[in-house]
């Protein structure tokens, strides 16, 4: 066989090879980008709040309480929540998720909001360090679902 032909069938094998791998390549690194985006935007929902409840015993944080700050994020939570669950997540971890939810948010409600009554301490200034671990660790069961991918 001459050495031109085999060059060139060599360079259209190679062509007809490395085009459908790029294809596939890329469209799944483009989804795991939009995956990642989306537990990015799920997570930043959450940052104010953890960063209150962090920062709980803080002088700049004493007019306020737990469940006010969480009662007052609870809608843009649970858009986040809407967000994230019906457009990222596989039916398999959508109970998960909810449950994670209900644990989160308490099952009381008044005049149908979240009252995050579960971190309340009742002026029991001993309670507060617990309260506030039982808040992040609720926080932290949610934003596991939204762990990046790479």
């Amino acid at each position: 066989m001459d050495p031109t032909i085999a060059s060139m069938l060599g360079v259209i094998l190679g062509a007809l090879l490395t085009g459908p791998l790029t294809y596939y390549f890329t469209k799944k690194l483009a989804l795991r980008q939009t995956l990642n985006n989306a537990a990015t935007n799920f997570r930043l929902s959450f940052i104010e709040e953890i960063r209150f409840i962090d920062r709980f015993y803080a002088v700049d944080r004493a007019d306020r309480d737990i469940p006010e700050v969480l009662a007052a994020a609870a809608d843009k939570h649970e858009t986040a929540l809407i967000i994230f669950k019906d457009g990222f997540l596989c039916k398999s971890q959508r109970p998960e998720i909810e449950k994670a939810w209900n644990d989160y948010t308490g099952e009381k409600k008044v005049m149908g909001k979240y009252t995050f009554d579960q971190y309340a301490t009742h002026g029991k200034f001993k309670d507060g360090e617990n309260i506030r671990k039982l808040a992040l660790n609720n926080i932290n069961a949610l934003l596991k679902f939204a762990e990046l991918k790479h």
